[in-house]
């Protein structure tokens, strides 16, 4: 009899603390909902460490049911308050359940308190508009910026951007995306856990323009299977677009020429001096373009612009810079230095960004053979501070053309 009065007991206690639980649960909700959730009343409650990531409503945690509503201040509180910002609601993480609302700020909110950003969702940021461009605007500073490796507000290593930047470039579906991931560094040759790169997905997709960039960016060749798929696409297509898209791909694919030779090539005619814009034209335009701007690793991450300055060629330069080669500061550095004005003047004419090289004019008297006349051109260009510290360094050399030319543009020792 005893015994059955005990077992009474601890049922009737059991029961009442799960109401208890429940009506709780139901105040938290109804608290978070309305706005009106305050760190004072979260003590009051003293909620435990598993009732505050415990789903409450609908398979939601509470931190899950505040980014739901888009409460900033009541994920503050329940944060403070014990909730951990990896706890999953709903098979996501609160990190990724924000990004699916496209709600960047509340995605702000939960890495600077420690979220950390996973797979999934770098793979799934191509399709959220704001989320993609939310991530590339905070990876850019860590990447190329000031922000060092976990030195930022986020904890975020270059190895993590990185790692996230690959996975975006996976599912991209915009080329406008893809060059954007491409100009951060991701790499083509990446592949996730079944062993398909960016280039296996665009082809089985039929997505034919994602295709030709990533091959003119030296992506390993699509597979097989991509190829088939693509073809089954074709086969299945209901729509003209879709049927013009997957032929597309198809002929993108069986039309390749081998990449490697190409680049190689090009490399030859410039150093030969012999290239024309119909081997350009042949390869570095239309359906199956390749990346004039591609670099070559084995030759310190220099480009084909870079090898035809040093190789001091302007017709090369020039027909380079008219099929699309950047001039980059790697390319102008070198010509301030080494080249004729006219080079010079023609990375700068095509958009060569001359002040963001410190010092440009020091650089050009203290090494370029031809430097009186670049700096006769250069120095009514430049500030007051700079043509004086020319002018000094100048007359230290003794080059009195140089000096007269600095004169004559306002630069006093």
């Amino acid at each position: 009899m005893r015994t059955k009065i005990l077992i009474v007991l601890a049922l009737g206690i059991a029961i009442n603390t799960q109401a208890n639980d429940i009506e709780t649960n139901k105040a938290l909700a109804d608290h978070i909902k309305s706005g009106s959730l305050t760190l004072a009343w979260l003590d009051k409650q003293q909620f435990t460490h598993d009732q505050l990531n415990t789903p409450i409503e609908r398979g939601l945690t509470p931190l899950g049911l505040a980014i739901e509503q888009d409460m900033p201040q009541a994920i503050d509180y329940l944060i403070a308050a014990g909730a951990n910002v990896h706890t999953m609601t709903n098979g996501l993480t609160p990190l990724e359940f924000a990004a699916h609302r496209s709600y960047v700020l509340l995605m702000q909110q939960l890495m600077i308190a420690g979220a950390q950003l996973t797979v999934p969702l770098c793979r799934r940021a191509p399709e959220l508009y704001p989320v993609f461009y939310y991530l590339l605007r905070i990876f850019k500073p860590i990447k190329f910026g000031n922000q060092y490796d976990g030195d930022n507000c986020f904890g975020l290593t270059r190895a993590r951007v990185d790692e996230c930047l690959d996975n975006m470039l996976l599912h991209v579906i915009d080329d406008r995306e893809l060059v954007q991931l491409l100009e951060m560094g991701a790499h083509v040759e990446f592949r996730d856990e079944l062993g398909k790169t960016a280039l296996d997905y665009a082809v089985e997709n039929c997505h034919w323009k994602i295709a030709a960039i990533l091959l003119g960016h030296g992506s390993p060749e699509a597979r097989n299977y991509a190829l088939s798929g693509a073809c089954k696409e074709l086969g299945q297509a209901t729509t003209l677009e879709r049927t013009f898209a997957c032929a597309n791909t198809a002929q993108l694919l069986r039309q390749r020429v081998p990449v490697d030779s190409v680049y190689r090539e090009l490399l030859v005619h410039i150093q030969h001096k012999t290239l024309t814009p119909e081997f350009l034209g042949t390869y570095f335009v239309g359906l199956n373009r390749l990346n004039i701007n591609r670099t070559y690793s084995s030759h310190g991450g220099a480009d084909a612009l870079f090898f035809a300055v040093q190789a001091g060629d302007y017709d090369t330069i020039l027909w380079l810079l008219v099929y699309g080669a950047r001039p980059h500061l790697k390319a102008l550095a070198w010509a301030l230095e080494h080249s004729p004005k006219r080079i010079v003047r023609l990375l700068v004419s095509r958009g060569a960004r001359l002040f963001r090289i410190k010092d440009f004019l020091t650089r050009v008297i203290m090494h370029n053979p031809d430097a009186c006349e670049i700096v006769a051109w250069l120095a009514p260009l430049v500030g007051r501070q700079q043509r004086n510290q020319a002018l000094r360094l100048a007359k230290q050399r003794g080059c009195l053309e140089m000096v007269e030319a600095l004169e004559n543009a306002g630069a006093h020792a």
